[in-house]
């Protein structure tokens, strides 16, 4: 299946990556459009699951798995099976996870692998630039414009976390479209979102899309004034944050955040001098590590530190040594972060490259501050990818520089 783009064709597999890449704004807005439509409105769910499925099925000639990537998802089952069966303390937090991440977490190494290796990838990933500018400016107009405002706890005490946070992978991607491509609409609704995502109340949202952004700003584009520039940038930064006008920044966007009916929990932080408390978070993970010391090699099982905190770790290192105890922990660590980090080194567009260091950005960085990988959707993707831009860059048959035996 195909349609036209222009002169190009765009296959069914490019349709299943925009859906998923706009499953959780865009699709939700369509959802709720369709649902007005008299006489099939009812059937919106039936709908749309249906496109769904039927955009895997038209998509499976352009799977790219081969019999390695097949005994990774067979052992990853395996091993969450076995861990439903084996660790009955942990069964009702396994449950909770297990058709998400079954069904519609896990596959997504498959999807992530397939469009490294499609010769549509840096076209697919140019419109899914263009999916998250439509994300952002839209669900910025439906808060502000339809959205109900926050009630006064919500404002000051919890935010938006679970919208800031899918709204992150689309902000680090525009950004990185805008300074890399140098395109001024880019920069404008980047840095929007960016602010967007200070005023929906999540420190380590906020905090990812800043130092990603001052990041990018202060890599650039190689030049002879590439010190002079970071010195000025970093400089400037630092002036204005010790100046008068940074308070009165704060105060402005404060007093902004509540006239627009949006999150002041960070700005009511920065201005009380507790931007950098996080009690509840160091009470979790002291009890993990306590817990760490008791079963140092063979751990607790998945979801293990629910069990022991009640709570998952907000530390991917931390989960990971709870769940397979210190040494299979850092290993499965280890091959998480060379693989991310070999794949972009590996990548060779701008585009591709863009795509992997705004998901490690958004998605890997992030679990050191929240969310579980049990549930972090777009790094199964993200890996996928990687992995497939290693096999690109080294000889058929080679893993990074070991040889895989297809």
């Amino acid at each position: 299946m195909i349609v036209r783009d222009g002169k190009k064709a765009i296959s069914a597999f490019a349709l299943l990556v925009f859906w998923i890449w706009s499953q959780d704004f865009l699709l939700q807005y369509l959802r709720v459009v369709f649902s007005k439509i008299p006489y099939i409105g009812v059937y919106r769910d039936i709908v749309f699951d249906a496109l769904f499925i039927l955009l895997i099925v038209l998509s499976i000639p352009k799977f790219k798995v081969r019999a390695w990537d097949m005994f990774v998802i067979l052992a990853i089952v395996v091993v969450f099976m076995a861990n439903w069966i084996f660790y009955r303390d942990a069964q009702y937090y396994i449950n909770r996870y297990m058709v998400d991440f079954l069904l519609k977490i896990l596959p997504l190494y498959i999807v992530g692998i397939s469009l490294g290796d499609s010769p549509e990838r840096d076209r697919i990933i140019k419109i899914m630039v263009v999916l998250s500018l439509l994300t952002i400016v839209s669900d910025m107009a439906y808060k502000l414009i339809l959205g109900a405002p926050m009630s006064q706890m919500a404002s000051q005490y919890q935010g938006d976390m679970d919208r800031a946070y899918k709204l992150l992978p689309h902000c680090c991607l525009v950004a990185y479209s805008a300074i890399k491509r140098s395109r001024p609409m880019h920069a404008v609704v980047a840095a929007a979102g960016c602010f967007y995502i200070l005023m929906l109340g999540t420190r380590g949202a906020a905090l990812i899309c800043i130092i990603f952004i001052a990041l990018l700003m202060a890599a650039g584009k190689t030049s002879k004034w590439a010190i002079t520039r970071n010195l000025l940038i970093f400089g400037g930064i630092g002036a204005f944050i010790s100046s008068p006008l940074y308070l009165k920044s704060i105060t402005w966007m404060y007093n902004k955040a509540t006239n627009l009916g949006l999150s002041v929990r960070i700005f009511d932080k920065l201005l009380s001098g507790t931007a950098a408390n996080i009690n509840s978070r160091d009470v979790i993970q002291a009890k993990l590590l306590d817990a760490i010391g008791v079963h140092l090699f063979d751990g607790y099982g998945l979801c293990g530190d629910r069990v022991i905190a009640g709570s998952y770790a907000h530390n991917i290192v931390l989960e990971l040594w709870v769940e397979f105890g210190l040494l299979i922990g850092t290993m499965i660590f280890l091959l998480i972060a060379m693989t991310l980090l070999r794949g972009y080194l590996s990548a060779k567009t701008i585009e591709c490259k863009g795509l992997i260091i705004s998901l490690i950005f958004a998605c890997f960085f992030k679990l050191f501050l929240s969310g579980s990988y049990l549930d972090e959707k777009f790094l199964f993707l993200l890996l996928g990818l990687c992995v497939a831009e290693i096999r690109r860059a080294h000889p058929p048959g080679y893993l990074y520089w070991y040889k895989i035996n297809d």
